[in-house]
């Protein structure tokens, strides 16, 4: 693959994650894709690309985790990735930049974790988390569970 298709991830202003998260978490609600703690003055809004064209996007940031508030957990949300080009490794690859950005904070938290959907439980087991609790429903209607893992 020649440098002009390397897959690339890169920090990016949240404008840049909102479209994809809009088109494939949302339902085409632009409203609905933004959250509250996107302007979380430590929030990291990462998209992974080949040259200009955003494939798939993840934003992360400080929130403690439910079932342990009071160790220190870093969140995952809006994991999208456009559907031409799931399975080639672009989510695997930003799960990794986060984990790999976690490890390399000057406090690294002890968890990430994420809300995530039933349908992609598979892939979340693959990266490292473990799936805990019972299944729920989001404010959208889809099933999802918590996932953690450690740091």
């Amino acid at each position: 693959m020649s440098s002009s298709h390397t897959l690339r991830i890169a920090s990016v202003p949240l404008a840049r994650v909102v479209p994809l998260r809009t088109a494939i978490l949302r339902g085409g609600n632009a409203a609905a894709a933004v959250w509250a703690n996107d302007d979380h003055p430590q929030a990291v809004h990462l998209a992974a690309s080949v040259g200009d064209d955003i494939l798939g996007v993840t934003s992360f940031f400080p929130d403690p985790w439910p079932d342990e508030p009071t160790r220190s957990a870093w969140r995952l949300r809006g994991v999208a990735v456009r559907e031409d080009v799931r399975g080639t490794g672009v989510a695997s690859a930003l799960a990794a930049e986060v984990i790999r950005r976690a490890l390399t904070m000057a406090e690294p938290p002890e968890l990430l974790w994420c809300n995530a959907r039933t349908s992609a439980l598979g892939f979340w087991r693959r990266v490292g988390f473990e799936i805990v609790g019972e299944e729920f429903l989001t404010d959208t209607g889809i099933p999802h569970f918590r996932a953690v893992r450690s740091i």
